[in-house]
């Protein structure tokens, strides 16, 4: 036989006018038998499709070649051609070959629909879908032609077009697996999840050990949140594929929904393995660490993250949110401000920036924060419980009001939103005792009745003189007023009558904390426990008596106590006022704060007075000495009020302006002037009452011992109203400056009461604003005596201090008194 041999820069004998090299390459170079014209061209197609479906294409191309010498336009050898050129890769002769083939032959339903399969892989998907309708009103029935158009329309986002061809493909093919996967994605993408769920399931029936349907399946069912099959069906994808990383990257996401997070940073950890530049991977372990509070690993996975890729914004969203939880606020504001470089869009970024501006103390950057985040997501309830926490301390209350009632109307559950509301109210000169109480009953009928059904006996040992388990719960066991009074009677307890547990509900960690630790029983960081989870403890550690250190201020567990989980429940020290709570049996307080017959009827608690003031004041270490008054040595006579901003309120400006225009040579000091808007609001508004700019000391906030220090060019402070101060008062005696107040009816104006009475001041408790007025102008006359009162303050702190072992001796014989009323009960 003789052979005839083709070489590379031949004419293609298939007829496309191409150069061989550029077409048939699979036999270029190889001998080719010459044609016969006897030959038997059906026999011939029937040899090369056998070839071809046993995958032999040099073989198959040979055929074709022989074919094509005798019929240069045979369009079954073409298109046999054709198909080889695709699944070698060589998708532009593909095109000619089959482009030839539909105008040889343009009723060749294969032809169409094949020339639609490259189209679409070099990208062309609007002429492939040409193609493959053309296919389809060739022959309807054409099985293939519907799924790949289904497949072409999916890919250009036409979905609801995809679904309805996948649908007339299945109802030709209903075996075809990977047809019911597709068919599933598309119905997941439009968030048809139960339909999706089915196609992946029937693609499974017909072929177990698809390793991606098992995938795409667990994805479906992860957002439906049916988490255990999900999770069951991410472990069968790696079970078939045991390097899937990503399938390792989405167990780990459900895990961490199902809040095993051990389990899922395994799987992270994990997927990190398998693909070391997995930037997601990192980020989703980042997120684990710190809802385990290590926030150090946290900030180690997102900047690894963030090497990774550059543009990773939720990475840098998570750094910013680590950044904040360990107080390094400029590296927070940094990482989020670099988040919203990359995703401007972002709401929720917008809120954790507004979030550590505030803490930051530059109010109006994080109120512009806080309004940029509702306007991307009006709905963001949230960035409505932000804006209003910076709002108050702007002391724009009414506005804060506004935005945790809007909070409210957008999630009637929040009960952070409510306390904060209640909070709020609490310093607004224009509501009443009754209405500020009746709120705190609102906040009991919301969130507490509908837990009393679930209330349970408590098996406590009756015996009313055994030894106690005292269970204090709080957020500020660390640097805060809360902690300087707690403290020394932690440390003072009689451990053979009182068990003490501490259940400690934040994240701040610094050497308060551990001294609080030291001093407890027991400790248990309870931050990440949910409310339900948290009263299951309690009631398991049997604990007698569980205290409340928060009220409603910030990561209060009232929601606890609103589940009863100890026999008896009382409140002190964080809140003045009532929680409203009627699971809260008791609330600790003295005489002075609440007189009898005057504040009961402000409370769902019982009060418990003690013989004290309740707390011991114990100045730190080094305070420095009290000096001459100043005004003795000076033209200006200083008054100042170093109290938080948010209880300087309109009434407080009037009265104080007052006493400034009735003294000319008088200033007024005030603290907490964190930012250039805070400064301009209080100039604006003492301007608004008469007083000029220049009469006015604004001091930036300040290390502790920098504000003691302070009070050296202080002459006498002024107690805002209706909320005074507390521990700014304390240290204003301990310094030697007498504190003018006026005291109320409700607890929060007679926080000074009991302090300035007990250290010989009640002539400084005024009760109408001219008895204010009065007083503050015959002191500031009066300098000699002024200062024979400051030079004996210490002193008389010092006598009349109930020391810390006394106040914890009253405080545990009110415990036992609980304990045997419920006792007898």
């Amino acid at each position: 036989m003789t052979t005839q041999k083709i070489a590379r820069n031949d004419p293609c004998p298939c007829g496309s006018g191409k150069k061989y090299k550029q077409c048939c390459l699979l036999t270029a170079g190889q001998p080719v038998p010459p044609a016969s014209a006897a030959m038997d061209l059906a026999n011939a197609l029937q040899r090369a499709s056998a070839h071809y479906q046993a995958g032999q294409l040099r073989e198959t191309d040979a055929v074709c070649q022989q074919i094509l010498q005798l019929s240069p336009n045979h369009p079954d050898a073409l298109h046999m051609q054709g198909m080889i050129a695709y699944q070698i890769g060589m998708l532009d002769v593909a095109a000619v070959l089959l482009g030839s083939v539909t105008k040889i032959a343009p009723n060749f339903a294969d032809g169409h629909n094949n020339l639609g399969v490259v189209l679409m892989a070099q990208g062309a998907l609007d002429e492939a879908i040409a193609h493959y309708r053309k296919a389809i009103a060739l022959q309807p029935n054409h099985a293939n032609a519907h799924y790949n158009l289904g497949n072409a329309l999916k890919e250009q986002g036409r979905l609801d077009e995809a679904i309805a061809s996948y649908r007339k493909a299945v109802a030709f093919t209903p075996n075809y697996a990977q047809l019911h996967s597709n068919l599933g994605d598309a119905l997941q993408t439009q968030g048809r999840l139960d339909e999706a769920i089915a196609s992946y399931r029937k693609a499974l029936r017909l072929d177990p050990d698809l390793v991606e349907v098992h995938y795409n399946l667990g994805d479906a069912l992860r957002e439906r949140e049916d988490l255990d099959e999900a999770a069951a069906s991410y472990r069968r994808a790696i079970e078939l594929k045991p390097d899937y990383a990503d399938a390792y990257n989405n167990l780990g996401n459900v895990l961490k929904n199902q809040d095993k997070l051990d389990e899922a940073a395994e799987a992270y950890e994990q997927a990190i393995r398998l693909k070391p530049d997995f930037a997601e991977a990192y980020n989703n372990l980042g997120v684990i660490y710190q809802k385990q509070d290590r926030l150090n690993e946290t900030i180690a996975c997102c900047r690894q993250a963030v090497s990774i890729k550059p543009d990773f914004s939720e990475a840098y969203s998570n750094l910013g949110e680590a950044f904040y939880a360990l107080g390094r606020l400029d590296e927070a504001i940094a990482s989020n401000k670099r988040a919203l470089e990359i995703r401007p869009d972002s709401a929720e970024t917008y809120n954790s920036l507004g979030t550590a501006l505030r803490e930051h103390g530059r109010l109006d950057e994080a109120a512009t924060c806080g309004r940029q985040a509702l306007l991307l997501k009006p709905d963001f309830a949230e960035a409505y419980n932000g804006l209003g926490n910076t709002l108050q301390a702007q002391g724009r209350l009414d506005e804060a009001i506004t935005c945790y009632r809007q909070v409210l109307s957008l999630k009637p559950d929040s009960t952070i939103a409510y306390s904060n509301l209640l909070y709020t109210m609490q310093y607004m000169d224009t509501v009443t005792p009754a209405e500020v109480f009746s709120e705190h009953q609102r906040y009991a009928e919301r969130f507490e009745t509908p837990l009393k059904a679930h209330w349970r006996p408590h098996a406590n040992s009756r015996d009313p003189e055994r030894r106690l388990r005292i269970g204090y719960v709080s957020a500020d066991f660390y640097n805060h007023a809360v902690a300087f009074f707690i403290e020394p009677i932690l440390a003072g307890h009689d451990k053979s009558q009182m068990e003490i547990h501490c259940y400690y509900n934040h994240i701040k960690r610094d050497a308060h904390t551990e001294q609080i630790a030291a001093h407890a029983d027991h400790w248990l960081a309870c931050s990440k426990m949910s409310d339900a989870q948290l009263a299951e403890r309690i009631r398991a550690d049997g604990i007698d008596i569980l205290i409340d250190l928060s009220g409603h201020t910030g990561y209060n567990r009232l929601p606890v106590f609103a589940r009863k989980p100890a026999p008896v429940q009382a409140t002190w020290i964080g809140y003045a006022g009532s929680t409203g709570l009627t699971a809260m049996d008791y609330r600790i307080t003295n005489a002075e704060m609440d007189p009898p017959g005057l504040t009961e009827r402000y409370h769902s608690e019982s009060l418990v007075r003690m013989p004290d003031s309740g707390v011991a004041y114990r100045p730190e270490p080094g305070c420095p000495p009290v000096n001459p008054l100043p005004a003795l040595s000076a033209d200006t006579f200083v008054f100042a009020s170093l109290n938080n901003l948010i209880k300087i309120n309109p009434s407080v400006v009037n009265l104080w302006a007052r006493i400034l225009k009735a003294l000319p040579h008088a200033r007024l000091m005030l603290g907490n002037i964190t930012d250039d808007g805070v400064r301009q609001r209080v100039i604006e508004r003492f301007g608004q009452a008469g007083v000029e700019a220049d009469r006015l000391i604004l001091q930036p906030r300040m290390s502790f011992s920098e504000y003691l220090a302070l009070h050296h060019t202080i002459d006498l402070a002024l107690d805002p109203f209706p909320y005074n101060g507390g521990t700014t008062t304390m240290h204003s005696l301990w310094m030697g400056v007498p504190v003018i107040t006026l005291a109320g009816e409700h607890m929060v104006s007679r926080c000074a009461v009991p302090l300035l009475s007990r250290v010989g001041l009640s002539e400084f408790i005024t009760h109408s604003e001219e008895d204010y007025f009065q007083l503050a102008i015959r002191m500031a006359q009066d300098l000699p005596g002024l200062d024979r009162i400051r030079q004996s303050l210490r002193a008389r702190m010092t006598a009349s201090n109930y020391g810390p072992e006394t106040v914890t001796r009253h405080l545990e014989a009110a415990y036992r008194e609980m304990w045997r009323t419920w006792c007898s009960s």
